[in-house]
């Protein structure tokens, strides 16, 4: 076993700062040359490291989320229910039944803000231009909120019945919306033009799905009268095709837009193709009685999912199956790229999986939700837009650069150091507020377990004295 080493250095009130020096912890306090008080500080800041790096759970700094990747961490507060993907693969939304819209960060999965009092959903849809996301109103209106702050910019209404599917064309300029009242709205969601819409009534019953090419001016709806109609934006009808015979719940386009795949509760899936309007393949997959086929992802790989937990990965175009991965998933969306699937958990989690072999990297967390036995770290960090964010991720995770923590491994379910406590330096000589451990029940910070640092109480908040030596741990 290797031994733990330690990084050195000493910061003195004129300003000084010793280079520092990696020692094991045997020679940590032998080579400070430090009095009686600050070697007392050294060894018992060597001994806190120690507990805090078996209070984490961490073996290896390269785990970087140890406390997570075993699903014990929590999402939401409830099942999630529905889950959106940005077009450059970077920010994922979800929605649970506790009402809440989340933001999180891909792939490192931080929790970056949350929108309470939501009304609960079924569908998300980020526009791909990257200023507005769609999500479902009260009394079957649709609700368009900003990006960048969750901000409500305009409440859709136009259908009668409740919202099933919302998709955002390529350019984000139309929003698509199926109805249980059998219509399809094509939103014209530019201020400039009012959000004006037209409603195509070709289906006899309740829209089930709707999907919107990437790189074409198409869209296509499925529904309960087991049709698929496929249409432009200026609301002309193309193509209608036919030839499931239970109802249509779930469609894609490939990544080129020539085909359309479909699910069926007939427990089929049908490739079509587009140019000429025909199917080109049908798959009856292997599936046991009752486990009917639920959603599915079409790019360069079919991904589809049944309602008995199971995901099936085939290739493309030749289709032939190439993982199957059991996991009770309520609903999954693919990153862009095809290399991530997040999975979405009636037990309140949120997995992420990389793709094809369908390994678990991590569950997303959110402290407030998680167990008091789940730690994490919280941090603050600018955005594109110039919002200070509060970021958490899994106790033991790197920092990216630049950011600044707030807390570090602090359980779950009782945190709030964030609003009353933080370590600051003072002239820039302590950096102790990267590793900062708060303590909200006195509303004082002290510097924490791998840091030397005294807090100095400054009525709500404390600093970091001018004399601390902090320790980074080695393995």
């Amino acid at each position: 076993m290797k031994k733990v080493m330690f990084e050195l250095s000493r910061v003195f009130d004129n300003g000084e700062q010793e280079s520092p020096q990696i020692v094991p912890l045997s020679e940590a306090v032998e080579s400070a040359k430090m009095g009686r008080r600050d070697f007392l500080k050294v060894g018992l800041t060597a001994s806190a490291a120690l507990a805090l790096l078996n209070s984490c759970g961490i073996q290896k700094l390269s785990n970087a989320a140890a406390s997570a990747s075993d699903c014990n961490a929590f999402a939401h507060d409830g099942s999630v229910t529905a889950l959106a993907i940005s077009s450059d693969g970077k920010l994922l939304l979800s929605a649970g039944e506790d009402n809440i819209i989340k933001f999180w960060e891909l792939p490192a999965g931080a929790l970056i803000k949350t929108i309470s009092n939501i009304p609960a959903t079924t569908s998300l849809a980020i526009s791909p231009i990257g200023n507005m996301f769609a999500t479902r109103g009260l009394n079957n209106s649709i609700q368009l909120r900003s990006l960048s702050d969750g901000e409500l910019i305009k409440i859709l209404e136009g259908h009668s019945s409740v919202v099933n599917s919302l998709k955002f064309s390529s350019d984000g300029k139309f929003l698509v919306s199926g109805s249980s009242d059998s219509s399809v709205l094509i939103w014209d969601v530019s201020e400039e033009n009012q959000y004006r819409y037209q409603k195509i009534m070709w289906h006899k019953d309740s829209v089930r799905t709707v999907a919107v090419s990437s790189n074409k001016n198409t869209w296509a709806s499925g529904s309960d009268d087991t049709a698929i109609v496929v249409g432009d934006f200026d609301g002309n009808i193309t193509i209608v095709l036919t030839g499931h015979k239970s109802a249509v719940v779930s469609l894609e386009f490939s990544s080129d837009g020539r085909y359309l795949a479909s699910i069926s509760n007939d427990n089929t899936i049908i490739i079509w193709d587009l140019l000429k309007g025909v199917s080109v393949k049908q798959m009856n997959p292997d599936m046991e009685k009752n486990h009917y086929l639920h959603s599915l992802s079409f790019k360069n790989m079919l991904i589809a999912k049944n309602n008995e937990n199971e995901i099936t990965l085939w290739n493309f175009p030749k289709f032939d199956s190439i993982k199957k991965i059991k996991s009770k998933v309520n609903i999954f969306s693919v990153t862009p790229d095809e290399k991530l699937l997040i999975a979405g958990k009636k037990e309140k989690t949120i997995q992420i999986r990389s793709l094809p072999n369908g390994k678990l990297v991590k569950c997303l967390m959110d402290l407030k939700c998680s167990p008091s036995t789940v730690k994490g770290i919280t941090y603050t960090s600018t955005n594109e837009y110039g919002q200070l964010i509060t970021y958490t991720l899994p106790c033991g995770s790197p920092i990216p650069p630049g950011a600044t923590c707030v807390c570090n491994c602090v359980p779950g379910s009782v945190c709030s150091c964030n609003k009353v406590c933080t370590c600051q330096s003072v002239s820039q000589r302590c950096t102790c507020n990267k590793v900062c451990t708060c303590q909200s029940v006195s509303k004082r910070c002290t510097c924490n377990k791998v840091c030397t640092c005294q807090s100095v109480s400054r009525g709500s908040y404390c600093r970091c004295n001018l004399v601390c030596s902090c320790l980074s741990v080695y393995r």
